[in-house]
């Protein structure tokens, strides 16, 4: 790894706090069974603040979680059934909690800080950026575009206003921040990178995420992904592939791989198809995946070798990566590790000037740490 993902990975490393850490050991691999008590939070440390969200997956309330041997304070979500005779509910939380307890800590993983076992409520940290279709969106008018076009039929330096400029894989020299309130082309390069680092890290650990889509990936103030929504998600057997007996949970479908659609089944290959639909959200700065067809004819579609169009702000390169992701054949798409590497490349490939705020923040973390 060099330069910018170097950076990239630096801060998404620092920015992890002290009480993250220390909530998360012992930590379990995979292969363990969930251990719950190791995370157990006092239901009194914690004070609610508002309601995020409440549907039919549960009540997602704000709070305040106070450590009680330094009295420090940090901004956590709380996670609960708010149905008690809705077994669907009840068990996909169950099922997140179990998931969550088994995994490391990762930068781009959302990160478990506790649980209170009595009320089964997950206490997760807190994103202030907010889920990333939401921030795209937001950011719309701030976004600016660094792609390079070139004057199609360009002629002894005349140009052609017949057809459109073009666009092409270069992209013009900026500088990169970690400031929420800005937002450009190569952050969602970033925002790939580091989504891709994540699943990677779900591979390695066979846990197949089974709803991967922007809306359920958080972003904190210094612009680190955090993949989250664990509800659905599931460790792969020996064959590497996870099959549904029973065909009860809710699936996106615009971002559900064929397989999983025609077979009910899923691995690694089937959430790199969903990846790349993520790549279509990313580079089209949150507009919902729309194939021009009836939802009832979308696998037909598929099946009959239609894709999504290409995103206005994507590169072609990016648009050719999609593709690979998207061949019917799971076989034939790259797996995550291949992801990772094929961003980090193009990261690497681009000229530019990185601001990080919070190195300030990682320099006295590291300072602090060595302290204590």
């Amino acid at each position: 790894m060099s330069s910018i993902a170097n950076h990239l990975f630096f801060s998404m490393g620092c920015c992890l706090c002290k009480f993250f850490r220390k909530r998360r050991e012992p930590t379990v691999s995979i292969t363990d069974e969930p251990r719950p008590q190791s995370f157990t939070i006092d239901e009194k440390d914690l004070e609610f603040l508002v309601i995020i969200e409440n549907g039919d997956f549960g009540t997602v309330k704000k709070a305040i979680v106070t450590k009680k041997n330094s009295g420090t304070q940090l901004n956590v979500l709380i996670k609960y059934n708010d149905r008690p005779h809705d077994k669907s509910q009840f068990k996909h939380l169950l099922n997140e909690r179990d998931i969550l307890c088994s995994l490391d800590s990762h930068p781009n993983i959302a990160s478990l800080i506790g649980l209170v076992p009595a009320r089964n409520w997950i206490i997760l940290e807190y994103a202030d950026g907010g889920n990333l279709v939401s921030y795209l969106r937001r950011h719309l008018e701030v976004f600016k575009d660094q792609i390079v076009y070139s004057s199609s039929g360009n002629l002894k330096g005349y140009m052609n206003f017949t057809n459109p400029p073009c666009k092409t894989d270069e992209l013009k020299r900026a500088e990169m921040s970690d400031d929420l309130h800005s937002l450009c082309t190569i952050d969602l390069f970033a925002f790939a990178y580091q989504i891709a680092n994540g699943m990677k890290y779900l591979a390695s650990v066979k846990c197949t995420h089974r709803d991967l889509c922007l809306s359920n990936i958080l972003l904190t103030n210094r612009k680190t992904i955090r993949i989250g929504d664990f509800r659905l998600a599931r460790k792969t057997e020996e064959s590497g592939y996870y099959r549904i007996v029973k065909q009860v949970e809710s699936l996106r479908l615009l971002w559900t791989a064929p397989e999983t659609i025609e077979k009910n089944t899923s691995n690694e290959k089937s959430d790199v198809w969903s990846f790349a639909v993520c790549l279509h959200e990313l580079f089209s700065l949150g507009e919902a995946p729309d194939a021009g067809v009836r939802f009832e004819d979308f696998h037909v579609f598929l099946k009959s070798g239609g894709r999504f169009n290409e995103p206005a702000y994507c590169p072609p390169r990016i648009y050719t990566f999609m593709l690979w992701c998207w061949k019917m054949d799971p076989e034939k798409r790259p797996t995550f590790s291949e992801c990772f590497d094929f961003f980090c490349t193009n990261i690497n490939s681009y000229d530019i000037h990185v601001i990080f705020r919070s190195m300030f923040l990682a320099k006295k973390f590291v300072s602090d740490d060595k302290a204590n």
